[in-house]
């Protein structure tokens, strides 16, 4: 008998996001796209912002396909981009000017 675990991950980067189910089957695991969608910034007082009652609607409706097709879920997680600064991104996360980095947290201009 196949022991399954269900997982909902959310993706969000900085352009676009996705929701995805993840399945653990006998020690393997197999991932299934379910939705694809923007992120899209809304600008206002000068700064940019995401759109959270737009991302909050998106991973809904993955939630939703899920409960459609009858799927528990083990447990959900939640991945967002790496920082982003003054429209700069350098490896896996952005360093504002001016301000050092810690040198235990960086290697090769990545994060850790």
């Amino acid at each position: 008998m196949e022991d399954k675990k269900h997982f909902f991950a959310v993706d969000l980067g900085a352009t676009s996001g996705r929701t995805i189910i993840g399945t653990l089957v006998n020690d393997r695991i197999e991932l299934e796209e379910l939705t694809r969608f923007d992120n899209n910034l809304i600008e206002t007082g000068g700064h940019f912002y995401w759109d959270i009652y737009a991302l909050y609607f998106e991973v809904i409706k993955g939630l939703k396909l899920v409960a459609q097709r009858n799927i528990a879920i083990t447990s959900i997680g939640i991945d967002t981009c790496g920082l982003c600064m003054r429209g700069q991104r350098r490896g896996t996360a952005a360093q504002p000017t001016g301000i050092p980095r810690p040198a235990h947290l960086w290697h090769d201009g990545r994060l850790f």
